[in-house]
């Protein structure tokens, strides 16, 4: 039986996975084997199946695989009692600000209950302490403007809802680019901060 911790249905929004073929076996690991995991999440991993490999970099494939054969992709997730598979982040997307990982999805959702609030991408930039801080990028609804006021309310609103550290330092304003079938490109907003930072 797979372990997981349980995640409450109104904790969070993910995309259901569904279960596993019978010839595959689900576990979910400790980021850099720490514990407890935030809000019980952990790393996807899979046992059986068939073997991949990534086109032409070896170590990549390696780092893959755990010593007990399990392959992970990098996903992050949960599973729930009866064994379905929550997906819900991508390693590459996690911040580690001062030592503490923090899954943009769940401050990302608590943003999203705010009215101003269209869309949101939470993403980590540098920062000299801390390695990375949280930054928020929100598309408004109709009707509201960005301001100063509105950023900090933002924050504000975030912070009544999950624990502070989880929460963006500063809020900006801008259209989030999709994909056509509306998959965040996570990394292409990183890449606009990263070169507006070295400018």
């Amino acid at each position: 039986m797979p372990f997981g911790t349980t995640v409450p249905a109104d904790k969070l929004t993910s995309q259901v996975y569904g279960f596993g073929p019978d010839d595959v076996q689900l576990a979910l690991a400790p980021l850099y084997h720490a514990a407890p995991l935030s809000w019980g999440m952990g790393c996807q991993r899979m046992g059986g199946g068939q073997v991949f490999e990534y086109h032409k970099d070896t170590a990549k494939s390696r780092g893959a695989y755990s010593k007990q054969g399990y392959s992970t992709l990098g996903d992050f997730g949960y599973l729930d009692q009866e064994g379905y598979l929550y997906i819900a982040d991508r390693r590459t997307d996690l911040i580690l600000s001062g030592g503490v990982n923090i899954y943009p999805p769940e401050t990302e959702e608590a943003l999203l209950m705010h009215p101003a609030a269209l869309d949101v991408a939470v993403i980590g930039v540098p920062h000299p302490d801390f390695g990375q801080e949280v930054l928020a990028v929100v598309e408004l609804q109709p009707g509201f403007e960005p301001s100063a006021a509105l950023s900090t309310e933002l924050i504000e609103f975030c912070r009544s809802k999950i624990a502070h550290f989880k929460c963006p330092r500063r809020a900006d304003f801008g259209k989030l680019p999709r994909t056509e079938t509306g998959k965040l490109q996570r990394r292409k907003l990183k890449d606009q901060y990263a070169a507006a930072a070295a400018r």
